[in-house]
Protein backbone atom coordinates (compact mmCIF):
# COMPACT_ATOMS: atom_id res chain seq x y z
CA UNK A 1 0.00 0.00 0.00
CA UNK A 2 1.42 3.34 -1.04
CA UNK A 3 1.28 6.54 1.03
CA UNK A 4 -0.93 8.06 -1.69
CA UNK A 5 -3.50 5.24 -1.41
CA UNK A 6 -3.55 5.50 2.39
CA UNK A 7 -4.03 9.28 2.16
CA UNK A 8 -6.87 8.81 -0.37
CA UNK A 9 -8.55 6.24 1.89
CA UNK A 10 -8.59 8.63 4.84
CA UNK A 11 -9.43 11.66 2.67
CA UNK A 12 -12.56 9.74 1.62
CA UNK A 13 -13.16 8.18 5.05
CA UNK A 14 -16.85 9.16 5.09
CA UNK A 15 -17.58 6.67 2.32
CA UNK A 16 -14.89 4.16 3.39
CA UNK A 17 -15.67 3.97 7.13
CA UNK A 18 -18.62 1.57 7.01
CA UNK A 19 -16.94 -0.77 4.51
CA UNK A 20 -13.70 -0.75 6.53
CA UNK A 21 -15.28 -2.86 9.32
CA UNK A 22 -18.74 -4.32 10.00
CA UNK A 23 -18.90 -2.63 13.44
CA UNK A 24 -18.61 0.87 11.95
CA UNK A 25 -21.94 2.73 11.78
CA UNK A 26 -20.97 6.18 10.44
CA UNK A 27 -18.30 8.83 10.29
CA UNK A 28 -18.95 12.45 9.28
CA UNK A 29 -16.73 15.48 8.96
CA UNK A 30 -18.48 18.05 11.15
CA UNK A 31 -16.12 20.99 10.60
CA UNK A 32 -13.67 21.85 7.87
CA UNK A 33 -12.41 19.89 4.90
CA UNK A 34 -11.05 16.33 5.13
CA UNK A 35 -7.61 16.04 6.73
CA UNK A 36 -7.06 19.78 7.22
CA UNK A 37 -5.70 20.89 10.58
CA UNK A 38 -8.65 21.89 12.76
CA UNK A 39 -11.17 19.70 10.90
CA UNK A 40 -13.41 17.60 13.12
CA UNK A 41 -15.05 14.19 12.81
CA UNK A 42 -17.89 12.46 14.60
CA UNK A 43 -18.24 8.70 14.31
CA UNK A 44 -20.04 5.75 15.81
CA UNK A 45 -19.39 2.03 15.98
CA UNK A 46 -21.36 -0.77 17.58
CA UNK A 47 -19.20 -3.42 19.22
CA UNK A 48 -20.85 -6.34 20.96
CA UNK A 49 -24.17 -4.51 20.92
CA UNK A 50 -22.70 -1.42 22.61
CA UNK A 51 -22.53 1.89 20.77
CA UNK A 52 -19.33 3.90 21.06
CA UNK A 53 -18.69 7.32 19.65
CA UNK A 54 -15.43 8.87 18.60
CA UNK A 55 -15.02 12.61 18.15
CA UNK A 56 -11.67 13.78 16.84
CA UNK A 57 -9.85 16.83 15.59
CA UNK A 58 -7.02 16.79 13.06
CA UNK A 59 -4.06 18.37 14.86
CA UNK A 60 -1.34 17.67 12.30
CA UNK A 61 -1.51 16.82 8.62
CA UNK A 62 1.26 16.37 6.05
CA UNK A 63 -0.09 15.05 2.75
CA UNK A 64 0.98 11.46 2.03
CA UNK A 65 3.12 11.43 5.18
CA UNK A 66 1.24 11.99 8.42
CA UNK A 67 -2.24 12.46 9.89
CA UNK A 68 -2.56 13.08 13.63
CA UNK A 69 -5.93 13.14 15.41
CA UNK A 70 -6.75 14.21 18.94
CA UNK A 71 -9.59 11.80 19.71
CA UNK A 72 -12.13 11.29 22.47
CA UNK A 73 -13.90 7.95 22.84
CA UNK A 74 -17.37 8.12 24.38
CA UNK A 75 -19.44 5.08 25.27
CA UNK A 76 -23.03 5.62 24.30
CA UNK A 77 -24.53 2.87 26.40
CA UNK A 78 -25.86 3.20 29.91
CA UNK A 79 -23.97 1.49 32.70
CA UNK A 80 -26.25 0.48 35.54
CA UNK A 81 -24.90 0.83 39.06
CA UNK A 82 -26.24 -0.94 42.09
CA UNK A 83 -25.30 0.08 45.60
CA UNK A 84 -25.77 -2.20 48.56
CA UNK A 85 -25.42 -0.65 52.01
CA UNK A 86 -25.32 -2.63 55.27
Amino acid sequence: MTPERIWDFFYNIEKNYETWHDDHDFLHWTKGDPLEVGSKIDSQETVGGHKNGIKATVIESVKNQKIVFNACLASLFHVSQTRMDN
